[in-house]
């Protein structure tokens, strides 16, 4: 939880992004502020790569369960889907390699795979339809900002 917080927020501000974690309780975990525009954060971080779950042979992939976890009265947890005005960009991080990756809401399913970014064997035959796998290093902040905002400069 906190150190994918910590990570993201550190690696805004080293690509020159002013970011600061939000409280607790909100939707989003960070918020950027990029020329007085403010961008909300949601981080999903993992360990590092394994195996799909069900899935013989699959090749260990990043996976990432982008839904808001909710514990009720019981004590019992589940996971309700963000919003749109809830979020507007998920940092995927890899703990193991100290990596983020960018995307933009519009973008996100319930659960995301990447190829991992130091093993570019682990994308195989359970990746995306169009048969171009999803390279974590592909997702910058420049590109997911560039999509949300139109065409924004980037940072």
């Amino acid at each position: 939880g906190s150190a994918g917080e910590y990570l993201v927020c550190a690696d805004l501000i080293l690509q020159g992004v002013r970011a600061f974690p939000s409280s607790q309780g909100l939707p989003y975990d960070i918020i950027a502020d990029l020329d007085g525009r403010l961008i909300k954060i949601a981080v999903k971080s993992t360990g590092g790569p394994r195996s799909r779950p069900k899935r013989e042979g699959s090749a260990p992939l990043l996976i990432f369960n982008v839904g808001r976890p909710r514990r009720d009265r019981s004590g019992k947890t589940s996971n309700r889907a963000y919003e749109e005005a809830d979020v507007d960009l998920f940092a995927f991080v890899s703990l193991s390699t100290r990596t983020v990756a960018y995307v933009p809401f519009a973008e996100c399913r319930r659960a995301m795979n990447f190829a991992a970014p130091d093993r570019p064997d682990s994308v195989n035959k359970f990746g995306p339809k169009n048969g171009k796998p999803r390279a974590f290093e592909d997702h910058t902040l420049t590109a997911a900002l560039a999509t949300i905002s139109g065409d924004h400069d980037g940072k």
